[in-house]
């Protein structure tokens, strides 16, 4: 945003007018000059209607001394949600790199998230400005993370099993696979491209809970125990944990367990009328 603000407009007005669409999110770089950030404020809140709009911060958005305008306007840039649907739940966690870094306090608030948080959804997105994977340090120093802090949180999200990073900051679309996450660099719209684009994030049923799993191997039955299924899941770090499950309690759906894993060993014991007819 310079002194307009026309293609934001038409990205709020597309996103509310979409019945599909849950909320809008804004990557940050909202401006690169003084005064910008109130009139994407505006232009925001003239367009969204009843829409969510998520705005984070990028590292043009704190030249000019303005975080403390930044703040008083959009708030702050780390925090989760999740999205309920009548059949799931998917985490989505917010970060503020505006200044190259997540820094030691909120790297430790992401992992915290991802240990608390993680196990109980379907799929998890982490949002963020600066992507993981500068070619170059043109924007040094407040728009690169360090080759160190990429290694950490890189793992970070492989190890909790983090499906989608959406970053910006470099202004073209680019898309990576590394370690089992997918990471995402969007485009920009200022009002000097003459085709601007955005991306639709659609969040879709690949995950398995663990009642879809009991279903694929035949249910249990009459015969198997309920209220005391047992899962084993190995960790990143190799330890082995034992969880006990009831199935016929319908907070399951907000354990850490209920969306399994890969190499989840799940064990549902017989009942007494089941044990009794195996004695011969």
């Amino acid at each position: 945003v310079k002194k307009t603000a026309e293609h934001l407009a038409r990205y709020i007005d597309i996103a509310r007018d979409d019945e599909g669409a849950l909320f809008a999110t804004v990557l940050g770089d909202i401006t690169d000059q003084k005064g910008g950030l109130k009139i994407a404020h505006d232009t925001i809140e003239n367009h969204k209607g009843e829409s969510i709009v998520r705005v984070l911060a990028g590292n043009h958005d704190i030249y000019f001394d303005q975080w403390a305008e930044y703040y008083d306007l959009f708030g702050s840039s780390t925090y989760y949600f999740v999205v309920k649907t009548p059949t799931a739940s998917d985490l989505f966690i917010a970060l503020d790199s505006s200044c190259g870094s997540l820094g030691k306090r909120q790297t430790r608030w992401l992992e915290d998230v991802l240990i608390e948080k993680r196990g109980a959804h379907r799929q998890c997105i982490v949002m963020t400005h600066t992507h993981f994977f500068d070619r170059d340090m043109s924007q040094f120093p407040t728009g690169n993370f360090s080759i160190e802090e990429t290694a950490v949180l890189t793992n970070l999200f492989t190890k909790y099993d983090v499906n989608l990073v959406i970053s910006g900051h470099d202004h073209h679309n680019e898309n990576y696979d590394f370690n089992g996450v997918k990471y995402l660099v969007l485009d920009d719209i200022q009002d000097l491209d003459s085709e601007p684009t955005y991306f639709i994030v659609s969040v879709t049923s690949e995950k398995m809970n663990i009642l879809e799993a009991l279903a694929e191997a035949g249910d249990m039955g009459q015969y198997g125990v309920r209220n005391d299924v047992l899962l084993i899941r190995t960790d990143a770090d190799g330890r082995r944990h034992h969880v006990h499950l009831n199935m016929n309690d319908a907070n399951v759906i907000n354990s850490p367990y209920y969306y399994v894993q890969q190499n989840d060993i799940i064990y549902v014991k017989p009942n007494k009328v089941a044990a009794g007819n195996s004695v011969i």
